[in-house]
């Protein structure tokens, strides 16, 4: 809740500076949401009507919109609690026929928001994916690209 309000607060903020003034009842486009769910189907009321009339717009945004642009900096948890069915069976994809012997890395937060800009730019055909990531997500690809060349070398 903290970055959903603060998101609406600094973008209002900005917005004002600028000399925007916006149209009566239009809001900003920033949605209370799990960005690792699938979109639900719409809820009728959760706790409040507002909540319940965000969720509905959330969903709407995950099912219908084109999501182009997916940019932050992910949290790192390979323990994470998100492990909802819709992003373990996307990120099957990233552990078939792996040769590795740990693959639980691949559980890490971040690799789930890699995978899920992912979809988006598939379900697009297009699409901009801009994350900071932690260095273990470069040390593995070196490391394995190293280990190709000394094999093959």
């Amino acid at each position: 809740m903290a970055s959903y309000a603060m998101a609406h607060l600094k973008l209002d903020l900005l917005l004002k500076e600028t000399g925007y003034t916006a149209k009566k009842q239009q809001r900003l486009n920033v949605f209370l949401t799990n960005s690792l769910e699938k979109e639900h189907p719409d809820t009728g009321t959760l706790f409040a009507t507002w909540l319940s009339n965000e969720a509905s717009e959330a969903n709407r945004i995950k099912r219908d919109a084109p999501v182009m642009v997916v940019m932050g900096n992910p949290p790192y948890a390979v323990s994470s609690s998100n492990k909802g069915d819709w992003i373990q069976e996307l990120l099957k994809d990233y552990k078939k026929d792996l040769n590795e012997r740990n693959i639980q890395p691949l559980s890490d937060d971040y690799i789930k928001f890699i995978r899920y800009g992912q979809h988006y730019i598939d379900k697009n055909g297009e699409g901009i994916l801009a994350y900071i990531s932690n260095n273990s997500f470069i040390d593995g690809i070196i490391h394995r690209q190293m280990r190709k060349c000394l094999m093959a070398g």
